[in-house]
């Protein structure tokens, strides 16, 4: 009988901590997706009409809106909380070209940095095909860019290497979309 109730109460902790063990990492995940989410900056810039092939034009933007302390209010967090962000994604796009594509770009550079901040790469694309691209996506690394996003304006260095002469300016725009890992407020 002593066997019986022994391997009855085995068995009950057991289904116990499995199941607090299983809620417990419910509740984990829940929270991290709650404290996880993006936001986006939207500019854009004009690339001269140049005959400047093979040498990296340069482009620098300033000033430019972060918008991130509005991001962090709608998800329940301020700047002071968050843990890291990062590039989610990075791209070039050509608005409103009709029939101009991106065959002129055979690569680019974007760096970012503020009034006092170093200047960092933000992504790249040494490569771009010769293949009727409306929309570019840049390369870029996991590096944390926290002290630059939480910023209420960045700085933007573009860096294009043309293959072809532009003959009329070109209007780019530059898509960022960044992964935010946050506490939430009152957590």
């Amino acid at each position: 009988m002593n066997t019986l109730l022994n391997k009855l109460a085995l068995t009950t902790i057991f289904t116990s901590l499995l199941i607090y063990l299983s809620l417990s990492f419910s509740s984990c995940k829940e929270v991290d997706e709650l404290t996880h989410f993006y936001f986006s900056i939207v500019t854009d810039t004009d690339i001269p009409a140049t005959e400047t092939i093979g040498v990296p034009l340069e482009i620098v933007l300033t000033g430019i809106p972060t918008n991130s302390s509005e991001a962090f209010v709608l998800n329940n967090t301020t700047k002071s909380l968050v843990e890291k962000i990062t590039v989610s994604e990075l791209f070039l796009n050509l608005p409103d070209s009709g029939s101009q594509t991106f065959d002129f770009l055979s690569s680019v550079e974007i760096y970012i940095f503020t009034d006092s901040l170093p200047e960092i790469l933000l992504g790249k694309n040494t490569s771009i095909p010769e293949t009727g691209l409306k929309s570019v996506e840049l390369e870029n690394d996991e590096d944390d860019l926290k002290d630059y996003l939480i910023e209420n304006t960045l700085n933007f260095k573009v860096l294009f290497t043309l293959r072809d002469d532009i003959t009329e300016d070109t209007n780019i725009e530059m898509e960022s979309t960044f992964f935010v890992d946050a506490e939430l407020l009152g957590i």
